[in-house]
């Protein structure tokens, strides 16, 4: 069974379809934060939407007098001004958006364009979402109900679902970023599912593994390939991961993301050790494990 995974999006312009064509998974499994993510692309851009922003920052750039530099690509801001410029153009940020030309503008770029993904690939591979932290930033952006309603699309977040021979197990926020309501789930789910997807702290990571799954795969914060306790893992903040399971043998798992990540992870937390890495062999999908 393979498995395409990411989860913690900026930005639904970048190629999932693309991914979703070229390698035709068994499973997408989205790990969380997908209507909204803190370092999201719409947080800015979306701004520039609203004229009376546009109109208070330009204001402010002449004020100070900060000039775009064509050759560099860069503001040019005077030494004297840079704090009083960041800290105005903050509070410009933080009050235009509250206003209904950013919501609507963010609306377009990002969540209907979540929506829209859903639909292309429910329609070539089993989705499977889970609800992240910031998927709480506005209300009614993430929908369970519209999720499910989907043809090929389910929100499984505290739920199972199984997909062939494997059982998957979805953990949202709210279910895996406490470690009470977790330890219960442990209790009841353990050694009982073969995927587990989540989006939960990397302190809760090893009490994931607990459950015992053939996979883990967890949204929230940092990428790379583990394994944790025995458990094989992957973080999909960052890049996508493409996973093949293959019944009792380790799983092959390609993350796309920079392996800093992972040499960073594994300083603050020895328990998650590298991934086997096999011999370099590309698939018939074009895929270099």
């Amino acid at each position: 069974m393979r498995i395409l995974a990411f989860s913690d999006v900026v930005d639904w312009d970048r190629p999932y379809k693309q991914l979703v064509n070229r390698y035709k998974p068994t499973i997408v499994a989205l790990a969380g934060d997908l209507t909204s993510d803190g370092g999201a692309r719409f947080w800015r851009d979306a701004l520039e939407f609203v004229p009376a922003f546009r109109r208070s920052k330009s204001s402010l750039r002449r004020r100070l007098g900060v000039v775009y530099s064509r050759s560099q690509q860069v503001d040019v801001i005077p030494h004297e001004s840079r704090d009083e410029y960041r800290d105005a153009l903050r509070d410009l940020e933080l009050r235009y958006r509250r206003t209904t030309a950013f919501l609507a503008a963010r609306k377009r770029m990002h969540v209907d364009k979540f929506y829209r993904f859903l639909e292309y690939a429910g329609r070539r591979a089993e989705v499977l979402v889970v609800k992240g932290d910031h998927d709480d930033d506005f209300p009614d952006d993430y929908d369970c109900r519209r999720i499910d309603a989907i043809a090929g699309c389910h929100e499984i977040s505290g739920k199972t679902r199984t997909v062939g021979k494997f059982r998957v197990l979805g953990l949202g926020f709210a279910q895996a970023g406490y470690r009470r309501p977790l330890r219960r789930l442990i209790t009841q789910f353990k050694g009982r599912v073969g995927v587990v997807i989540a989006h939960a702290p990397q302190e809760n990571a090893r009490l994931l593994a607990e459950l015992q799954p053939s996979l883990l795969i967890r949204g929230h914060f940092g990428g790379g390939r583990f394994l944790i306790d025995g458990v094989p893992s992957v973080f999909t903040v960052g890049a996508y991961a493409l996973t093949e399971v293959r019944g009792k043998d380790l799983p092959r798992i390609m993350y796309a993301g920079d392996d800093g990540w992972e040499m960073a992870l594994r300083r603050t937390y020895p328990w998650m050790e590298p991934y086997p890495t096999p011999p370099p062999a590309a698939n018939r999908h074009g895929v270099t494990w």
